[in-house]
């Protein structure tokens, strides 16, 4: 039967609307294969570069052992299962918090707090310490007991109100750093690098609710000041101090906090302040100097890890007693560093054809060894000896707390020391008798620094010898009051 051109036209239209809809999938498909393929690209690196990374989270391993020989003894772990090594893990990170937090102040034995005292956290810090450093340096704290659950635990009431002002919803809440383990790349500060910012709630978003609470909660009013860095965040400062920005001191936000609790202090409201330094990095600490925010404890904390709070919290009920010592040299001004010259990254003059773009900055190394204490201790003892180009110079002006500092809850006293010498194997044994003279029992850490004279070929050939060198230490056991530890420190 002959097909009309009427029935052709629509045969033909019907044949291109059912291709038309047989291609809309593929059509479909294509488009999206485009980005998926991009999207697995990219995933494909990053696994490869973080492949154990993921296996940590998600269980397993991504990689496996060719030519495994089955009676070989590859690595023979130290716990059984993943559950018992988590949980030793988590003891050691408190142990280290609890032996390595320095005590730098404690005014008429304001340490420890009294039992089931009555706290008052101050600072968006309190809601948001800091565990560990930025980047590689990150530590995962989403299972971590924050200051006021560490706090509770050791038999403390703290504020609510106060802690709800600077939590999510509260008044304070926009003013909480942000994810201070992420990497920052941040362009738009001064210098141009990656940095980390001040984040402190203004005095005046605190409501008369607010500061009424703290007359309830006023046995203590216990600041954090915390600080980040690592990579990706350093710590911004301006060279010149013409914004005077210092990540390391306090802000004026800061400052008003601090003045406004010692008001509430010198009112009868609150009985004692407490300041915890939550930072790996040299707080400047030029608002103690005069004391003029009445401080009654200080207390360095570091970065405290997953567990580290709930050894500050037993410092602070002295269920533990501090005997920690300063790895770094805390300063009432940081820009008496030498350091500080070199501090900012030079750019490049000249013909940069050669340079890549991301290496545009360099620094320079120009003060040697003569970094912390080793600066300080040697621009004194040149002083006073009337050497170099020390020029006039006041310690105590620029050192805080010096290299190797912290206090205790006790008293220790040393005797019986002697050191010999053994020619065969060039090394120093010191023994040294540690006794607990105070009525509480305690740790404490017995350093060994050497001097050695700087002689005429140091002088000609340029050496570079500090006044003063750490060159061993020992800590003693803990002590009971009254009881005795002879230490044996060996040095090379």
């Amino acid at each position: 039967m002959e097909v009309t051109k009427k029935e052709k036209k629509a045969q033909k239209k019907a044949f291109k609307k059912a291709l038309r809809r047989a291609r809309r999938p593929w059509k479909f498909l294509t488009l999206l294969a485009g980005p998926l393929a991009v999207i697995l690209i990219i995933a494909t690196v990053v696994v490869s570069m973080f492949d154990n990374t993921m296996a940590l989270f998600l269980g397993g391993t991504f990689w496996e052992l060719e030519n495994a020989d089955s009676e070989a003894v590859y690595y023979e772990g130290d716990y059984k299962t993943e559950e018992e090594r988590t949980k030793a893990g988590a003891e050691l990170v408190k142990q280290v918090e609890a032996e390595g937090a320095s005590l730098l102040m404690n005014e008429n034995k304001a340490l420890p707090l009294a039992a089931k005292a009555k706290v008052s956290l101050f600072s968006t810090s309190s809601v948001n310490i800091v565990y560990g450093g930025t980047g590689s340096g990150n530590v995962d704290s989403s299972k971590s007991d924050n200051l006021k659950v560490a706090l509770e635990k050791e038999g403390f009431s703290v504020n609510k109100t106060l802690w709800d002002f600077y939590s999510e919803g509260g008044a304070a809440a926009e003013y909480t750093r942000g994810n201070a383990g992420a990497v920052v790349q941040d362009s738009a500060t001064a210098s141009g690098y990656g940095s980390a910012e001040i984040v402190e709630a203004p005095w005046s978003l605190y409501s008369d609710k607010v500061l009424k609470s703290v007359e309830e909660y006023g046995d203590a009013a216990i600041i954090v000041l915390s600080r980040i860095g690592g990579e990706g965040a350093d710590s911004y400062f301006d060279h010149e101090l013409k914004d005077g920005k210092n990540y390391l001191a306090l802000n004026q936000n800061e400052k008003d906090m601090m003045a406004g609790i010692k008001k509430l202090k010198d009112d009868g409201k609150i009985k004692k302040i407490v300041v915890l330094i939550n930072t790996s990095n040299a707080l400047q600490v030029d608002f103690l100097k005069n004391n003029e925010y009445g401080v009654d404890a200080t207390l360095w904390i570091g970065g405290v890890g997953q567990t580290g709070l709930n050894a500050v919290a037993e410092i602070l009920s002295g269920k533990v007693n501090p005997s920690g010592s300063l790895p770094d040299t805390y300063c009432y001004d940081n820009y008496s560093s030498p350091v500080m010259q070199n501090f900012t990254p030079v750019i490049y003059k000249g013909d940069t054809s050669k340079i890549p773009g991301h290496a545009d900055t360099y620094m320079i190394y120009q003060e040697g060894i003569y970094v912390g204490y080793k600066y300080y201790e040697t621009r004194y003892e040149d002083y006073v000896m009337g050497k170099g180009n020390a020029g006039e110079y006041k310690y105590g002006d620029d050192v805080a707390f010096p290299f190797g500092y912290g206090l205790s809850y006790t008293n220790f006293e040393y005797s019986n020391m002697s050191l010999t010498y053994d020619k065969d194997t060039t090394t120093y044994t010191i023994n040294v008798t540690v006794t607990n003279k105070g009525d509480v029992a305690g740790k404490e850490t017995v350093q060994i620094y050497v001097s050695s004279p700087y002689t005429q070929y140091d002088i000609d050939n340029k050496v570079e010898k500090a006044s003063v060198s750490l060159v061993g230490f020992d800590k003693t056991d803990i002590l009971e009051p009254g009881a005795s530890e002879t230490l044996k420190i060996e040095v090379d």
